[in-house]
């Protein structure tokens, strides 16, 4: 079995997904191949029994024994059990790295949702800082201070317009930590999510070779 790498993360769960289909087309691939060979030596011991069960002379009929037939049967069924067995494992496989694909692309649908979601309103907070900042400039040049009392007045528009500012860039700040959290915990879920499926394949893998 091809192994996924355990400590892949999101930013190459693009690259994961593509080995893990191209690992299941493999083995699709293998596993018809012996479905193919199976219903071949099905056909081969047909054909066997078919052909050795009566042999006729001119004087009498000459019958393989009993045990005879059990020893070429039982020979004939070996090779079939253990194709049949690689069947099902394979078969076990596919599914957990099918599985193993739809959890990471639906983890990277989620991600891409998130992130429009965060970039959306990173990207207001940063024109509601910028429209701010135009709108204090433009205050202030509008101010002619010609007295104390006009320089006061500037100096509490100035300060008005920077408790604003600093909550926006707080908010923003705290926007861009959250969407730095998500993106580390979506990793390590997918992170959790590729080790699992890794373990069941091996799991599987020592349970077929006892």
């Amino acid at each position: 079995a091809s192994a996924l790498s355990p400590g892949a993360t999101i930013y190459d769960d693009d690259n994961i997904v593509q080995i893990a289909k191209e690992n299941i087309d493999q083995l699709e691939g293998k596993k018809e191949k012996l479905i193919f060979k199976r219903s071949d030596e099905d056909t081969s011991v047909g054909q066997i029994s078919f052909g050795e069960g009566s042999l006729k002379t001119s004087d009498e009929e000459i019958s393989l024994s009993e045990e005879d037939n059990d020893t070429v049967e039982g020979e004939d069924e070996q090779p079939n059990v253990a194709i049949q067995e690689e069947i099902a494992n394979i078969t076990y496989e596919i599914d957990v790295k099918q599985e193993l694909v739809h959890k990471v692309e639906a983890m990277q649908r989620k991600m891409v949702a998130m992130d429009k979601q965060f970039k959306e309103k990173l990207q207001l907070l940063s024109e509601q800082i910028k429209s701010t900042e135009l709108e204090r400039d433009k205050v202030l040049q509008s101010i002619d201070i010609k007295s104390s009392v006009d320089k006061e007045k500037e100096n509490t528009i100035r300060i008005k317009y920077q408790k604003q500012l600093e909550q926006l860039k707080k908010n923003l700040t705290k926007l861009q930590q959250e969407q730095k959290n998500h993106n580390q915990l979506i990793r390590e879920q997918s992170k959790q999510t590729i080790q699992l499926k890794q373990l069941k394949i091996e799991l599987q893998e020592m349970k077929s070779t006892k």
